[in-house]
Order: C-alpha cells, then structure tokens, then sequence
C-alpha cells in the first residue's frame, strides 16, 4: 500500500503543472480562438473563482466524506476539466472548464495541506517544504513542455498530459492509507518552537496578520514569476527570449530552495527562518538595481528565488503551529488568502509596469516585501507579549526559542 505523503508528492507535482499551463500557451489559445488578452485574462478570473470555491468546499468535504473521498472529487475535477480543455471547445465551455479546474486545484491544496498539519505534527515544516519542492518542479517543468508542444503544434496536449495524469492518482487514492502513520511518526523533525498563551480577541488579530502575510507573500511571488520577463526586456534592452530564461532560473532557485528547507528548518524555528528569508529578499530586490548587466541580473534572480522559496510553506506551518486544534479553519483561510493575493497583486503590479519606469517597479516589489517584514515582526511582537492565560478559549502560540521550550 503506498504511503500518504508519495501520493501527494504527485499531486502536489500535478498542482504544479496545472496551475502554470494556462499562461504557458495563452497566446497560441488565444490565436486558436481569436480572441483578445481581455479574454485570457476572463477565463483565468474564473479559474481563480473556481479556486476559491474548492478551497471552500474542502473543509466541509473532508468533514462529510472523508479526506480519501475528497481527494477523488479534487482529482476528478482536474482530470475532466483539463480533459476537456485539450478538445478545444467553445470559449464559453472553456471558462466553466477552467472554473472546474480551479475548483479541484483549491480542494486537492487544501486538503492535503490540511493532512499534513494534523498527521505531521512536529514535522510540518519538513514535510511541507517537500511538498513545495514538488509543486515547483512541476512549475518549472510545464514551461519546457509547452515549449516544445507549441514548437511542434501540438499545444493542446499541454492540457491532456496533466488531466490524465489527475484521473491516474485519483483512482491511486483507493489505494493509500490515509492517516499518515506510515511515514509520519519517524524522520527529522522540526525546530522546538516553544508556545506562549493568548487572548482571544489577540488571538484573531494574529490570525488576520498572518493572512496579511499570506496575502502579500503569494502577490509578491506570482508578480515576480509574471513580470520578470516583462521587466527584464526594457531594463536590458533584451530579447524576448533570454528575457523568458528568468523564470527558468528563478524556479529552479525555487525549487532548490525549497530542497534545502527540509534541512535548514530542523535547526532553525519558525518565526527566524521567516525574518532571515524576507529580510534577504528584500535586500536581493533591492539589488536588482545596484548594476545593469544581464549576467548579474540572471544571479540576483537566482539568489531572490533562493531567498523566497520557502516563505509560503513556512507561513502556513506557522499559523497552524500557532492556532492548534484549529487546522482546517486556519489551513482553508491560508490557502484562500494565498488564492487572493496571487489574483490581486499581480493586477497593481501591471498598472505599476504600466505607469512607472521599471526601476521603481522593482522597488515598489521590494516595498510590498518590506510590508511582509513588518506584518511578521508585529506578529513575533504582539505572540511576545506576556498574557495571563485565557482559559478554554486562550489560543496557543508558538515563539520561543528551541533553548527556551526545553527547559519547559
């Protein structure tokens, strides 16, 4: 019987893949049906809509029919809907089909996010920093693949691959053992976080901070993976293609990143991983500035994805480490946090593309990061301060050191 976390491995991989084809042959879609950017950008708001929706409906479904049932509907959704979206049909179909797609993508993230939280305790952060290795390895891969299928004409398959490959580890789900005890109860673990008490009231201002965080960091994320490209052309003077090589290196920055995570994070606590990765992004950003040369740009963006790569995974480790007991309400808001930031602040960023020379767009990415700082630094500051304790309705959170939780 496999185990929980190879299954989601592949889908997290699948997660990937699906998540970047859309954009990766928008133009030759959009050439397909003759239609305008304002169209592509139309049918990627309902992909979006239905993400929400799945993030949604996870919680309730994992309640109603189980996380095994859940995983199949997700599976499902993704499998027909990008099935389907190969055919080519009629515009209109392909927005409900993109609608579906989102709507398996939320589910299945938010599902297996939420099993990880409850089936890991003590190793969330190993084991999502494994997933977000997966989830970039199929970022990076589906740009190459739908590549070469534009170069021999045969895009459509760039939806195919991915929806057969969804059907495939949906019915895999009858065959896994669905409570982590195979492969959760040994291996690294994570940094001791120690825990200090809060109110209830401060209790939700923390929860809204971390969503702020959420919010920022994949608005962050999903501008830099958007408009590299587009910033790299005029600030160089280069050719679209080298320009598109940006992406490439950062996720492969990405996905090393998220490589050495498993390991850093073992050592290191939650809330200091965050402070050092946003602090040097934030220097790396600035950086970006300091000489123009396409070499040393190729470096910065490598050494930014570096910095980034394991933010999210850590964000969403964090607020569950800090809210126990709550891991469904907290994983579903994270993740649909997550789903709003990457909608939203790609959208400021272009009327910043459109309106600023590109060197302050570049700073003006810097400053939302510099946001991201400030948000994490109230959190570690309000979680530090001394409380009585709440009672049954306190929530816990974690922010001690390793040294401080072992003489607890």
């Amino acid at each position: 019987m496999r185990s929980f976390f190879s299954n989601a491995f592949l889908m997290y991989v699948l997660n990937g893949l699906s998540t970047v084809v859309l954009g990766a042959v928008l133009p030759a879609m959009l050439q397909h049906y003759h239609a305008s950017y304002i169209v592509g950008g139309q049918v990627m708001l309902f992909q979006f809509i239905g993400f929400l929706a799945g993030v949604g409906a996870a919680s309730s479904a994992i309640h109603r029919v189980g996380h095994r049932a859940a995983l199949m509907a997700a599976s499902a959704a993704m499998g027909l809907g990008e099935l389907l979206m190969g055919t080519l049909p009629p515009l209109p179909v392909v927005a409900v089909l993109c609608f579906l797609n989102g709507f398996g993508l939320g589910a299945m993230q938010t599902t297996i996010a939420a099993s990880v939280m409850d089936w890991y305790e003590g190793r969330r952060a190993v084991m999502m920093s494994r997933l977000e290795v997966a989830f970039g390895l199929g970022a990076l891969l589906m740009p190459l693949f739908a590549s070469w299928l534009l170069a021999v004409r045969q895009w459509p398959f760039a939806f195919t691959a991915p929806g057969a490959l969804a059907l495939v580890l949906g019915v895999m789900w009858l065959f896994v053992r669905l409570d982590g005890s195979a492969d959760g109860a040994s291996g690294p673990r994570d940094a001791v976080t120690g825990r200090s008490e809060m109110t209830r009231r401060t209790g939700m201002v923390v929860l809204a901070l971390f969503l702020a965080m959420t919010f920022l960091y994949v608005g962050i994320e999903s501008s830099v993976n958007g408009f590299l490209p587009a910033i790299f052309i005029p600030y160089l003077h280069a050719s679209a293609s080298t320009a598109s090589l940006t992406i490439t290196v950062f996720w492969s920055a990405m996905v090393l990143g998220r490589t050495l995570t498993g390991r850093i994070v073992r050592k290191v606590p939650y809330a200091r991983f965050l402070l050092w990765s946003i602090s040097l992004a934030i220097a790396l950003l600035m950086g970006l500035t300091a000489w123009r040369n396409a070499a040393f740009f190729y470096v910065m963006v490598f050494l930014v994805g570096l910095a980034m790569s394991s933010i999210y995974a850590l964000i969403m480790v964090f607020a569950n480490h800090t809210f126990t007991g709550r891991t469904r309400l907290v994983t579903s808001l994270v993740t649909a946090f997550a789903g709003l930031g990457g909608a939203a602040l790609p959208v400021a960023v272009g009327w910043l593309m459109d309106a600023l020379p590109v060197v302050l767009v570049i700073w003006s990415i810097a400053l939302f990061m510099l946001a991201l700082l400030v948000v994490l630094l109230a959190i570690m500051r309000i979680a530090s301060t001394p409380r009585k304790p709440a009672g049954r309705r306190g929530l816990r959170v974690d922010q001690r050191g390793p040294e401080q939780a072992d003489r607890v």
